[in-house]
């Protein structure tokens, strides 16, 4: 341990000129230059017994080179957000009336009632469109296609996944024939929109009907509601018609809320209304996926389980289906809390993580359902020749063979197809890992990283090492 030496020069006010003559001011000044050099530390204190001056400290750090700690940085910005959201709280009202001000000086009447009468007559001509697609295309040509593809009884997904894929198509070419229908219709009563704030508020109707229809169609493919032989998951029908109407009106719910709210933001009004507008209705929206979540808990579990009870699968499918529901409640949550904190700081918001979880599920369903459907083409050869091959056994007669007991397998898997099933799920869990990956990391940063580089190459060779 090192010892630091205190030099104290006692410097008194009468005595002052006689010191200076005795020492010298040359003198005390190398005399505290060397104690300096030597890691002393040199106080001087004045007559009143108190210290003249600033203590000289040798080799003092920076003040850039402090790093507050993470609780500091987590504190901080916690006071932040209280502080800001407090204002803008507090600017409510002038932010409305702002809001106000801008939609009469954009509106071409000078009307805010105009966007609403835009609004009004868009859907109205949507739903007109509806019929026209339903009572022409539905029913006069798209419907002789679907009705002479329906099997009674399809066999597995290479006989249903073509079906449902071919109607879920057949479905967004509907929804754009009605949008073509309502766009014609409106051009002929109302004649061509000039005005930029009105063909921007048309524009975003347009987009919010297409995403929602896509969505429903989406679903739809997915539970298969009205055709139980065409379901791929193992749900009962009113289990499956009451989460796609669910799950259709939660989607239409969030679509709605994601395209208003970036109506409000591009349309260059004030953002205090756009980040508590958009924040209250994400709550409205994080609750309503919530309840979804809640109503179909044990349908999804039963169908996580493919219909089996508890006792009869894994601990791995059993724990899964006992775990998505607090999983998905909590990660609606979070994606709540985060889009709260970075409407609030007028930080830059990525994909809201609600769509970015559906686009997870999508992610995974649709990369299991492809590849269980090539599975399936690839088996289904192999199949027919052993049904070819297999020959009736021939009439034994009168001699007594002795029955051999079958020999239990050592492994779950006691073939090819049934491995291949296996890594079919495994490969649908990875992507659905690496759409959340891109959901969280949108910029990619994560996945260029020395470390998840290796983790990466260490989870291919375990898979591979897996399979063999």
């Amino acid at each position: 341990m090192r010892w630091v030496c205190v030099v104290l020069l006692s410097v008194f006010a009468a005595q002052s000129a006689a010191a200076q003559d005795a020492i010298g001011t040359d003198a005390l000044s190398e005399a505290i230059r060397q104690a300096a050099e030597n890691g002393m530390r040199v106080i001087v204190v004045d007559g009143t017994g108190g210290p003249a001056g600033a203590a000289v400290e040798p080799e003092l750090a920076p003040a850039d080179d402090y790093r507050p700690s993470a609780l500091m940085r987590m504190q901080e910005s916690g006071a932040t957000f209280r502080a800001t959201l407090a204002d803008r709280l507090d600017t409510w009202d002038s932010s409305v009336n702002e809001v106000a001000f801008i939609l009469r000086a954009t509106s071409p009447d000078g009307r805010i009632m105009t966007y609403v009468e835009a609004l009004f007559y868009t859907v109205l001509l949507f739903l007109a469109g509806r019929v026209f697609t339903t009572q022409v295309f539905g029913k006069r040509i798209a419907r002789g296609f679907v009705v002479a593809r329906i099997k009674a009884a399809p066999d597995g997904y290479r006989e249903k996944m073509p079906f449902l894929v071919f109607r879920f198509f057949l479905g967004i070419v509907g929804t754009l024939i009605t949008m073509v229908f309502a766009y014609t219709v409106g051009l002929a009563i109302f004649g061509p929109v000039e005005n930029t704030s009105l063909q921007f508020t048309i524009a975003a109707l347009y987009t919010a009907y297409f995403a929602i229809r896509v969505v429903s169609d989406l679903w739809r493919m997915i539970l298969s509601p009205y055709l139980s032989q065409y379901r791929i998951p193992r749900l009962s029908d009113r289990a499956a018609k009451r989460l796609y109407v669910w799950a259709v009106v939660i989607a239409t719910l969030d679509i709605t809320v994601v395209i208003f709210s970036t109506w409000l933001h591009d349309f260059g009004l004030n953002y205090n209304v756009y980040a508590i507008v958009y924040g209250a209705l994400a709550l409205l929206v994080t609750l309503g996926n919530v309840l979804m979540v809640l109503f179909n808990f044990s349908a999804i579990s039963n169908a996580i389980r493919n219909g089996r009870s508890p006792e009869e699968v894994s601990w791995v499918n059993r724990f899964l289906s006992g775990a998505w529901a607090p999983a998905i409640i909590a990660y609606f949550i979070f994606g709540w809390l985060e889009l709260g904190f970075d409407l609030v700081l007028d930080q830059p918001t990525s994909v809201p993580l609600i769509a970015g979880a559906y686009g997870v599920l999508t992610s995974i369903i649709v990369v299991y359902g492809l590849i269980n459907y090539g599975i399936e083409r690839v088996f289904e050869r192999n199949r027919l020749l052993k049904q070819v091959n297999e020959t009736p056994p021939e009439d034994p007669g009168d001699i007594e063979v002795e029955a051999v007991p079958p020999l239990a397998p050592r492994h779950s898997m006691t073939n090819f197809e049934q491995l291949a099933r296996r890594v079919s799920g495994i490969l649908a869990f990875v992507a659905g890992a690496y759409a959340l990956v891109l959901v969280w990391d949108s910029e990619n940063r994560l996945m260029t990283g020395s470390v998840i580089d290796r983790a990466l190459d260490v989870i291919v060779i375990l898979f591979i090492g897996y399979i063999v």
